[in-house]
């Protein structure tokens, strides 16, 4: 069982696999439910008074130059899959809430990675891809979306917002602005509302 200290610090769990030509896996499974609901599997760092404690899940580097693991968080398969959910915590005082990072390596001499926001692929309709700002419950503004082009030292790159097939584009970079469509008879509309 686990072990507590009032006034020092607690005690530690490893669980780790043999060293090899080829390092042994670490299998943390929960079990299966024969006529109900499988079983979960439950990691959470613990409270503290000042601050709680941090979860850290991380590939395995390449002490050789070679390729670091996959990192792969995915929902299960079934009729209907479960959800996938990155999300900070709640705050109880007046503080702001968490932010939720999602950002790329960067890379000492190649090019950096990219970041991919994909809805999925259906037989029927595809799935939409949302970038909402954060609504104000009291009376204060939302929040903004901000789309922003990475800057370079041999020039800026381009904000593009284009159609499926590419044929219909809005570019956006530093001293141009560009609304395009290279479909034939296509057409580029701009609708203002009459003012009372």
């Amino acid at each position: 069982g686990a072990t507590s200290s009032s006034n020092g610090q607690g005690g530690e769990l490893f669980l780790g696999s043999g060293a090899g030509a080829t390092g042994g896996d670490v299998s943390v499974q929960a079990g299966e439910g024969s006529s109900k609901v499988g079983g979960s599997v439950n990691i959470e760092a613990g409270a503290g008074q000042t601050a709680g404690g941090s979860v850290s899940v991380s590939s395995g580097s390449s002490v050789a130059g070679g390729q670091s693991g996959d990192l792969i968080l995915q929902s299960g398969t079934a009729t209907t899959s479960g959800d996938v959910r990155l999300q900070s915590g709640d705050t109880t005082g007046a503080s702001s809430a968490g932010d939720v990072l999602i950002k790329v390596g960067a890379s000492v001499s190649a090019a950096g990675g990219s970041v991919v926001l994909s809805g999925g692929a259906a037989k029927s309709v595809g799935g939409s891809v949302l970038l909402k700002g954060g609504e104000s419950t009291a009376d204060d503004a939302g929040g903004n979306v901000v789309l922003q082009a990475g800057s370079g030292a041999t020039g800026n790159a381009a904000v593009t917002l284009q159609s499926a097939s590419g044929a219909e584009s809005i570019k956006v970079s530093d001293g141009d602005i560009s609304i395009a469509t290279t479909t034939p008879g296509g057409k580029i509309s701009l609708t203002i509302p009459l003012s009372d």
